[in-house]
């Protein structure tokens, strides 16, 4: 388990939320951005920086609208070092 991981989740509240959700069930942004309250933009913007870090993947990454993410095995590694 790589700890630069953990830490970059740890430190955004956000990347958290985001990262329980997908544990539970795969989702849109448009879907997290409801569930969590969160505008778009940041969770966009999270979704992407979590991908390339390899704790999220992009399960329809043709589309352009309505993509559906979920989390990985490296997400849920990173998150269970999170209290």
């Amino acid at each position: 388990m790589e700890w630069e991981s953990a830490g970059i989740v740890r430190a955004s509240q956000h990347r958290q939320n985001i990262l329980r959700t997908l544990k539970v069930s795969v989702a849109t942004p448009k879907d997290l951005s409801i569930k969590l309250k969160l505008h778009l933009s940041q969770v966009t913007r999270s979704l992407r920086e979590m991908e390339k870090l390899g704790l999220v993947e992009c399960k329809t990454p043709a589309l352009r609208k309505g993509r559906i993410y979920a989390i990985t095995k490296k997400g849920v590694e990173a998150l269970s070092r999170v209290p």
